[in-house]
C-alpha cells in the first residue's frame, strides 16, 4: 500500500491482501482499480472524506456501507463493479459525481437520505436501481 508522507492520502492499493486504512482520509485516483478485493481486505474507512476516480472500478465489491465523514465519491468511483448490490450512506451531505455506480447491474438496495445527490449523477444503460 503506498501513502503519502502524510499517511492521510492512499495513493495506490494492494490486490487481494488484507489491510487496514487507519488515518486515511482520501482514496486517490484508481487505487484499487480492477482489484480482486477479499471481503475483508478494507476495513476501518470511518475517516474517509473522499473516494476518487475510479477508485474501485471493476472490483468484486459487494456490499458498501458509508461513514457520515464521506463527503465526496469521484467520477466511476464503483463502476462496473458488478457484484455490487447493496450501499448504505451515512446521513451527511454528500456530492455524486457522474457514472460513480455506473454499470452495477446487481445492485438492487440503496439507502440513502441525501436522495438529490443520487439523482444527480448520471447513469448510462439504465443501471440506476432507483
Amino acid at each position: 500500500m503506498l501513502l503519502n508522507t502524510s499517511k492521510e492520502f492512499l495513493v495506490h492499493g494492494i490486490n487481494n491482501d488484507n489491510f487496514t486504512l487507519n488515518g486515511v482520509l482520501s482514496i486517490g485516483d484508481y487505487a484499487f482499480e480492477n482489484y480482486e478485493l477479499v471481503s475483508s481486505a478494507i476495513s476501518n474507512l470511518n475517516n474517509v472524506k473522499y473516494i476518487g476516480e475510479a477508485s474501485f472500478y471493476a472490483t468484486n465489491a459487494e456490499s458498501i456501507s458509508f461513514s457520515n465523514s464521506l463527503t465526496s465519491i469521484g467520477p466511476m468511483a464503483y463502476a462496473q463493479c458488478e457484484n455490487l448490490c447493496c450501499i448504505s450512506f451515512g446521513n451527511s451531505s454528500l456530492s455524486i459525481f457522474d457514472n460513480a455506480f455506473d454499470s452495477c447491474y446487481s445492485l438492487t438496495s440503496v439507502n440513502i437520505i441525501d436522495i438529490a445527490s443520487w439523482c444527480k449523477s448520471t447513469f448510462v444503460n439504465g443501471s440506476n436501481p432507483l
